[in-house]
């Protein structure tokens, strides 16, 4: 969103983030309000998620127009980190499910320790799935970690 909308800036461009960022704001004060009573505290997460999800996608729209297609490749390696992002949040879910659920983890200590892990291994999800998809950036990130010096 930064890098979208300063290239707005340079086009001299200042009103286009601006209603951007101000749409976003009223359709994430109204996504708070329908989700967070079905859903409690996840569901204000799930409505900033998504407002600036569309905040994104609104202005990379607008620079597209502007400048044409960015990038070679680029609707590709979304769908593949999408992808990632996906399995990610399955991961962790179902993990912090299995905790919550099954195991019937109550204590609040047991159950930082729980979230932790799901967010642990539901990062590591997404690296392994970035590398499966052959994620250019997870790529690097391996090379880097494990080169030898």
């Amino acid at each position: 969103t930064k890098v979208l909308a300063n290239t707005l800036y340079a086009f001299h461009d200042t009103w286009t983030p601006v209603r951007s960022a101000a749409m976003a704001l009223a359709a994430n004060v109204i996504l708070n309000f329908l989700l967070v009573f079905p859903m409690g505290l996840p569901g204000l997460a799930l409505a900033t998620s998504l407002s600036s999800t569309w905040n994104s996608f609104h202005l990379y729209v607008a620079v597209h127009r502007r400048i044409g297609r960015m990038e070679e490749g680029f609707s590709g390696w979304l769908w593949r980190v999408l992808l990632a992002c996906l399995g990610m949040a399955l991961v962790a879910f179902g993990i912090w499910s299995v905790g919550i659920s099954i195991l019937g983890i109550s204590h609040q200590a047991l159950k930082l320790a729980w979230l932790l892990l799901s967010i642990g291994l539901g990062a590591a999800s997404f690296f392994l799935l970035g590398l499966l998809l052959r994620v250019e950036e997870a790529l690097h990130l391996a090379a880097w970690a494990f080169r030898k010096n």
